[in-house]
């Protein structure tokens, strides 16, 4: 016959239950502020050159940049051959999807594939490496900008 253990003094679940209901008290406001900061930002379409390999910046806030371009719901980044798009487009923080394309001389889009490693690439092919990373200070102290490569296996082009 199986027998219940009980607490020497028959108050151990009561407490456990009362401590449950505390946790659970101070845990829900704070969950709920945490995933009500993560918001939701436009998606963001960033285009290459095609015979571009190297770094990428996106100059965000700059009032001589290029004007925000939009297709649909999506912002759209068009990289120019040297690798530097300064923008007059804000820096927006939160979960954004993001996609990468090259863009050959008869305007067609070839997606290209986020790396998590260079190497990783098949010969003659290029993808983008450190996706999504961003920072502060390009040619100010507070400019904001993304960078990422454009990389291409067995040419020297992804020196971070």
């Amino acid at each position: 016959m199986l027998s219940k253990r009980k607490s020497k003094n028959g108050t151990g679940r009561m407490k456990n239950s009362f401590l449950n209901i505390i946790c659970l008290f101070y845990a829900f406001p704070i969950l709920c502020s945490f995933f009500a900061s993560c918001k939701m930002v436009p998606p963001e379409v960033f285009i290459v050159p095609s015979n571009y390999r190297g770094p990428c910046y996106v100059v965000f806030d700059q009032p001589d940049g290029h004007a925000e371009k939009w297709e649909g719901d999506a912002r759209v980044f068009e990289i120019p051959a040297d690798g530097i798009l300064y923008t007059r487009a804000r820096f927006m923080t939160g979960i954004i999807s993001q996609t990468y394309y090259a863009r050959d001389a008869s305007g067609s889009m070839i997606p290209l594939a986020r790396l998590d490693d260079k190497d990783s690439l098949p010969n003659g092919t290029i993808g983008i490496f450190q996706a999504g990373s961003a920072g502060i200070g390009f040619n100010s102290p507070k400019a904001r900008f993304y960078l990422f490569w454009v990389c291409e296996k067995g040419v020297e082009n992804c020196n971070r």
